[in-house]
């Protein structure tokens, strides 16, 4: 198909979605779901070698990418996303694209600075400091499919070219007679041959590409990573002066989104039945390392030992503590702790101490309590006849198979912890704290 009529078939599909307008903005929003999750998954998967599902989730296991990257892929998807919403708030705003702009945007995908394994023309590898939103300092290249090293803008000359981009898309984008496709092809063929940044050019240019194409009216265009060597091969003929197989690349792309948005407009269904899997690795993808498996240990009596000795144990005894410092204010107070066990009975104990003392001797019957629960009685208030001087509070702990909750006797917060860790010291006061806030409230209530 030659461009001419790449173009022509553009422009009745656009005919067609207009005929549709105005499409109601619940089906706009589901469609956008759609180019946002496609955008974010192949973009970032596009980088680095990851081609496919499989790709992707050995980078995952092994933590390297092939290039030797340390992977980041949890920040690379959410950067982009951060990038894509301030694209949408840059058109509606109709700002003008500066090189402040490219720096930004070149921040917000790479997020923060990280080391990089360079290997240079003569196969030498150093490691480079990369910083976003900085143009490069050394000259970078690309080794193409027939083995011939690609060379892009000399660092010294970036800024000069990146100017001289700017002025003719500002140029270009007041030409009526200039196709949006045109236009967007040649902001991202010529960003891609300047490559001004250490990383994230790729993305960066598919992004500039979208600019000029959701800003003329027209929906983002995708390139798949399954689609990564007919990119590259049009890429690699505009390279070489034929610059019509790279327009037309994208002008099919384009036709695909069009269609895309076409049946969404129709009601139809869009999702893919890959869809699900590029979410999945998406939501993978964000996790932060430090929280990846973060759940290990299932309840079990020796899991449920470490819990109440490291955390249950010192929380009932600084609350006790906290309770008691009360009794100028009250005749009687007492304490009672009651485990249910899943069975149906109850086992309570009228003092912290014995409480102890049984779970340590019971290790082999802590996985049948299902809960427990610490009640403190307050009664006969000294200061006041007032009917109702008697306060009570309570202190949940619900024992699930991952994990264990603590939760006030109003509901009002909760505490969830795993059985091979333990709360902090300072949490564990804070929580005492808020329950001896409420019976002084209580106290300061009644005295009045």
């Amino acid at each position: 198909m030659s461009v001419f009529e790449t173009i022509q078939r553009i422009n009745d599909l656009r005919s067609e979605i207009d005929e549709l307008r105005p499409i109601p903005p619940e089906i706009i929003d589901r469609i956008m779901r759609k180019f946002h999750l496609d955008w974010n998954f192949h973009s970032n998967s596009i980088e680095g070698n990851s081609l496919t599902f499989g790709e992707t989730k050995a980078f995952l296991l092994h933590g390297l990418t092939a290039a030797g990257k340390p992977l980041k892929d949890h920040l690379d998807i959410k950067g982009h996303k951060k990038a894509i919403d301030e694209l949408e708030d840059f058109i509606r705003s109709n700002s003008q694209l500066t090189e402040f702009t490219l720096k930004a945007w070149n921040k917000l995908l790479l997020v923060e600075p990280f080391e990089q394994r360079i290997e240079d023309a003569n196969g030498n590898v150093t490691v480079r400091r990369i910083n976003p939103g900085v143009y490069k300092s050394l000259p970078n290249y690309v080794v193409t499919a027939t083995g011939e090293t690609h060379y892009f803008t000399d660092p010294i000359k970036v800024r000069d070219e990146i100017e001289a981009l700017l002025v003719r898309y500002e140029k270009d984008s007041k030409d009526d007679l200039l196709h949006s496709l045109i236009i967007a092809s040649r902001i991202h063929y010529e960003f891609i041959n300047i490559h001004p940044f250490d990383d994230g050019n790729g993305r960066l240019a598919r992004i500039l590409m979208n600019l000029v194409l959701m800003k003329n009216g027209f929906p983002p265009v995708v390139v798949r990573v399954e689609d990564k060597p007919n990119y590259l091969r049009a890429l690699q003929q505009a390279d070489s002066g034929d610059f019509e197989p790279f327009i037309d690349y994208i002008g099919q792309q384009l036709i695909k989104s069009l269609e895309t948005m076409l049946k969404g407009a129709k009601g139809e269904n869009i999702e893919e039945p890959s869809d699900l899997d590029k979410e999945i690795q998406l939501v993978l993808k964000q996790i932060e390392e430090s929280k990846k498996d973060i759940v290990k240990a299932k309840k079990g009596g020796q899991y449920l030992l470490y819990t109440f000795r490291n955390t249950i144990f010192p929380l009932l005894q600084q609350l006790e503590k906290t309770v008691y410092k009360f009794h100028e204010f009250f005749h009687e107070i007492e304490i009672e702790s009651i485990i249910n066990f899943y069975v149906g009975h109850q086992k309570s104990f009228t003092d912290v101490i014995s409480f102890i003392d049984w779970v340590n001797q019971n290790e082999r019957g802590l996985d049948q309590i299902r809960s427990f629960i610490f009640i403190g009685r307050l009664k006969g208030y000294k200061h006041s006849i007032k009917s109702g001087n008697d306060h009570t509070f309570s202190l949940n702990f619900r024992f699930n198979d991952f994990n264990y909750e603590i939760e006030t006797g109003a509901g009002e917060k909760k505490e969830i912890g795993l059985y091979d860790s333990k709360i902090e010291p300072r949490r564990i006061n804070e929580i005492c704290q808020d329950m001896g806030r409420g019976i002084l409230d209580f106290v300061k209530n009644i005295s009045q």
